[in-house]
């Protein structure tokens, strides 16, 4: 956590001024997957307990020093965790993808779970555990869930609220403190305040205190300058103060909280697009295009389709071992919903990563889905495919 040099009331003009140039790190918490939407939403969503931690290590190596998680049963991925024994399973492997990075377990979870089911992340020893302060309430569109994804559903209306309450709070604060594990305050709006002041009063929390404001939800305050240091403000001495922005409202309050000292939270819980309809970049290891606009592609330094003039006739992945999950389970949707003609991906290893001969594999575009490509060995031992 901070050090007490971190600690400051961030909505202080005079505090402020003295820290300008020479603010603290700025601590990012990465929330990588949520509780609710999966790869209905967005293909790089991570719902497995390799693809939550292949997804951390990524935030991890480019400077996340915390990751708030949401593990998922197995049978079930869009549906959250309820055993201990899950959230171990997904707790070892990003501690050892990510062997220094503060794991933050939820008990928010979702919908119709007990106290109990929620509690049960708490005994995979996280170092932090999310405590929401309110009731959370929503209601928005979540897209169809399509076959061949697990747990297919048709599209649905989600319409919850999770009733937290001061007993339920003060239970899980209590197990929080028993077993050493930081509680992270979330707060939606300023009426979280009295909750902060009761769980400080009933000796449930210790200082620094590590509080979240969640702006721009639908039942929370609304994501303004204003607002947020309205909420700051009143926040108690020795807080350490981290802001998450939902949806469109991710980037302007992750940066007003950088320009004031906080930290912030991001990632796909939060936001599953950069803009609408630009989701998180996936990155090709080859790829040809034809009849596209190659000073729009130097412009972006990317290849976005919308700008290129239209989406990779051929598309090659080139198998690691930190890719080739996602090039056999993640990506074959990804450019199938892009566009992509054929795609194509290379064990370079001989078969050690598909686990499965041919290690060449190509897809072509039928309509709306991948059709295998007849791959076969020449007269020479050499594996090849007819684009």
């Amino acid at each position: 956590m901070a050090n007490l040099h971190d600690r400051w009331n961030h909505a202080d003009a005079h505090q402020y001024l003295a820290r300008v140039g020479r603010m603290p790190p700025t601590i990012i918490c990465v929330a990588c997957n949520g509780g609710i939407q999966g790869k209905e939403s967005n293909p790089n969503l991570p719902e497995t307990p390799e693809e939550i931690a292949e997804s951390v290590r990524g935030a991890y190596e480019a400077g996340a020093s915390m990751v708030h998680v949401h593990a998922r049963q197995e049978e079930f991925p869009t549906r959250p965790a309820v055993t201990t024994e899950r959230w171990l399973e997904v707790n070892a492997k990003i501690r050892e993808a990510c062997p220094l990075i503060i794991i933050n377990d939820t008990t928010g979870g979702g919908p119709d779970m007990t106290n109990e089911e929620r509690l049960q992340c708490l005994d995979a020893r996280p170092e932090v555990a999310s405590l929401n302060l309110t009731p959370d309430m929503s209601r928005f569109k979540i897209r169809a869930r399509p076959a061949p994804l697990p747990d297919p559903r048709p599209e649905m209306i989600y319409d919850e609220c999770l009733p937290f309450s001061y007993h339920q709070i003060k239970h899980f604060a209590t197990e929080m403190k028993a077993r050493g594990i930081k509680p992270e305050l979330e707060t939606y709006h300023p009426g979280g305040g009295w909750v902060i002041r009761f769980l400080i009063e009933e000796g449930l929390v210790e200082k620094p205190y590590w509080i979240q404001t969640v702006m721009g939800y639908q039942t929370s305050r609304q994501p303004t300058v204003d607002n947020v240091l309205q909420m700051i403000r009143e926040f108690p001495e020795d807080t350490v103060w981290l802001t998450s922005g939902i949806g469109p409202h991710q980037l302007p309050m992750t940066t007003l909280a950088t320009v004031l000292g906080g930290h912030v939270r991001v990632g796909l819980e939060d936001n599953v697009y950069y803009r609408r309809g630009e989701r998180t970049f996936v990155g090709p290891d080859v790829l040809v295009s034809f009849g596209v606009d190659p000073a729009q592609i130097r412009k972006a330094a990317s290849y976005r389709p919308w700008d290129a003039g239209g989406p990779p006739a051929f598309v090659l992945e080139i198998a690691s071992e930190r890719t080739y999950e996602k090039d056999l389970h993640v990506k074959p949707a990804v450019y199938l919903e892009v566009g992509v003609e054929e795609y194509w991906r290379f064990d370079p290893t001989g078969g050690e990563f598909f686990a499965f001969s041919p290690f060449l594999q190509g897809d072509r575009r039928e309509g709306d889905a991948l059709v295998p490509i007849e791959v076969g060995a020449d007269g020479d031992g050499r594996l090849r495919g007819h684009s």
